[in-house]
């Protein structure tokens, strides 16, 4: 019976950098917003624009959805690949 109750959730990460798209320059204190299964976690990226993000979620254990918003960029929307690399997410300067 414990099995049963401890398999019906499961625990996603992403690892990754956030860079500016032009200058390749890490954004630090970006905002992470993970989504799983309706729980919702939030993250910030280091100094050297590097993020470890992770969630639990619902039974299927589906991938995470998350948006990056930083202060001057462009918000951006990603979902986490289906093998465990780490991600390089590029920003864009606001108009």
């Amino acid at each position: 019976m414990i099995f049963l109750m401890t398999s019906c959730s499961c625990l996603r990460a992403i690892t990754g950098m956030i860079l500016d798209s032009e200058t390749q320059q890490p954004i630090s204190s970006a905002k992470i917003s993970v989504v799983n299964q309706g729980f919702e976690r939030h993250f910030e990226s280091d100094s050297l624009g590097y993020f470890n993000a992770y969630i639990s979620g619902g039974p299927r254990c589906p991938r995470i959805k998350a948006t990056v918003e930083a202060q001057g960029y462009q918000t951006a929307t990603f979902r986490e690949p289906k093998k465990r690399d780490t991600l390089t997410i590029f920003l864009e300067k606001e108009n």
